[in-house]
């Protein structure tokens, strides 16, 4: 008999949706019903055992208030989030340094970002 392992996507998937759901106080029957699913499915993909179509996972970001980026946030060390007044942007560098960037009450377009790492004084 074969066993499906789940995708690290999948699953990284379904905890961003549960974490989002539970912070909203949705029941899964809730969220479920919203979606036209059963919440046996819903738990399917909370837990990453199954493949969530696109076009839920858009509703999900609707429904959760939240933009698709949301549940990819994390994955590959990228995280992007839109705060009510800034963007937070904060990935990790090739030399493994952590590096934020946020910006707040945007009123023009950032068109070049540039990391300059500081020079050892050593």
């Amino acid at each position: 008999m074969f066993v499906k392992t789940p995708h690290y996507i999948d699953i990284h998937i379904g905890k961003k949706i549960k974490e989002r759901r539970e912070a909203l106080n949705f029941k899964q029957k809730q969220l479920a019903e919203r979606l036209n699913i059963t919440s046996q499915q819903l738990s399917k993909y909370e837990l990453g055992l199954d493949r969530m179509p696109v076009s839920h996972l858009y509703s999900l970001a609707k429904i959760l208030a939240v933009t698709p980026n949301f549940f990819f946030d994390g994955i590959e060390g990228v995280s992007l989030a839109l705060e009510e007044d800034s963007i937070r942007l904060s990935w990790e560098s090739l030399k493994g340094e952590r590096i934020e960037l946020v910006m707040g009450q945007l009123q023009g377009t950032v068109l070049d970002i540039k990391v300059i790492p500081e020079e050892n004084n050593g």
